[in-house]
């Protein structure tokens, strides 16, 4: 509920005064790294962070994607999409949104075993596997197009 409520607050001071509790999955379905993400952030003087999310963070995310949305039918470079269909932060339909307002090229990879931490869950290694092959075409695709034609030798 507080969630649907905050959508009211527009100011940064009211929102540094709350803070939202993480999901007990921390976002990560694979349970020995849940469990050494929950010891790091737990621990005393911890430099990996702390448990919640401030409003403050919150808010600015929110003021972020509203301005984002407003151009992404400008973003004409290739895009690599990721998610997870089992986040258990952001709905798969804000992937699938993106994927219909970019102007240039989208690949989407929808993950079926991790939630929204895809670079540290399940399948951690299709995420390296596809970002490799997408940055890989990419630049294979600028090379061509860098290169001058050669005349073909007889």
């Amino acid at each position: 509920w507080t969630a649907r409520l905050f959508k009211l607050v527009r100011s940064r001071w009211l929102a540094g005064l709350m803070t939202f509790p993480d999901a007990a999955s921390l976002g990560i379905k694979c349970p020995r790294v849940r469990q050494f993400v929950q010891q790091a952030l737990t621990s005393e003087g911890s430099e990996y962070g702390r448990a919640g999310v401030p409003a403050t963070m919150v808010l600015e995310h929110r003021r972020m994607v509203d301005a984002a949305m407003k151009l992404l039918h400008r973003v004409k470079q290739p895009t690599l999409i990721v998610h997870s269909r089992q986040d258990d932060y952001a709905n798969l339909n804000n992937a699938t949104y993106l994927q219909g307002e970019i102007a240039g090229n989208v690949d989407m990879v929808v993950l079926e075993d991790s939630y929204h931490m895809v670079t540290l869950d399940k399948e951690r290694q299709v995420v390296v596997d596809r970002t490799r092959a997408f940055v890989a075409r990419i630049v294979e695709e600028i090379r061509l197009l860098a290169t001058p034609a050669m005349p073909v030798a007889a």
